[in-house]
């Protein structure tokens, strides 16, 4: 990786995803000086947290890329239950999205090798971006199925869908470094999740049509 992509890359994170949210912080501190009403605190204070939400998020994506490049990336899987840690990242999810529903199938019962907060981290970048690229389309589903020795997780929505050419660029860190892309946020989530899915000794995997929808589809290995 040039060192020239990866500053222009830092230039543009700073110039189009922080300056969003710092200046959503800064007018609703100056409407909460204006004598706003219990209600509008609180509703302020929301927008304020979900604003810190989206440049922490950022942040740790970036961080998180520079420990993949250093081979420092690290996962600590534990044995534990698929149902009771899916259904915890899902009740998360839910708690901090309020604009779509999410659907979720009966969800299976096996015991897996993973660590626990990298599926919690690989699952919401799904549903985040699932929510992101469907603005119109309210409903995001989450499948569940155990097939062979495998569990795999998808995460479907019906909204803008995207190319084959765009889908090949998701997971190459030189194009998305190199390009001011067409859907500004996405960034580097889908390659950091696919290297959490590669460290579990799973795959992931894309398949989406233009004006139809997205799936993502994760396999990863369950315990014998």
């Amino acid at each position: 990786m040039e060192s020239t992509k990866l500053i222009s890359y830092i230039r543009h994170v700073v110039s189009h995803e922080f300056r969003g949210p710092l200046a959503g912080i800064k007018a609703v501190t100056f409407l909460m000086r204006r004598n706003p009403t219990p209600d509008q605190v609180s509703d302020y204070v929301q927008k304020i947290d979900q604003k810190v939400d989206t440049l922490t998020h950022h942040i740790s994506d970036f961080l998180d890329y520079l420990r993949i490049k250093e081979e420092s990336f690290e996962i600590h899987p534990e044995i534990v239950s698929s149902r009771e840690q899916i259904e915890k990242i899902i009740h998360l999810n839910k708690q901090s999205i309020s604009s779509h529903m999410i659907n979720v199938s009966e969800l299976p019962d096996v015991s897996i090798t993973v660590d626990p907060q990298r599926l919690q981290q690989l699952l919401s970048i799904l549903i985040a971006n699932a929510v992101k690229f469907s603005p119109e389309e309210k409903h995001i589903s989450v499948i569940v199925e155990i097939h062979s020795e495998e569990i795999h997780i998808s995460v479907q929505d019906k909204g803008i869908g995207m190319s084959d050419k765009f889908i090949a660029d998701l997971f190459d860190d030189e194009k998305i470094l190199e390009s001011n892309r067409t859907m500004p946020g996405m960034g580097l989530c889908l390659y950091i999740a696919q290297h959490i899915v590669k460290l579990h000794r799973g795959q992931l995997s894309v398949t989406s049509k233009e004006n139809k929808g997205t799936t993502v589809l994760v396999k990863l290995p369950i315990l014998k």
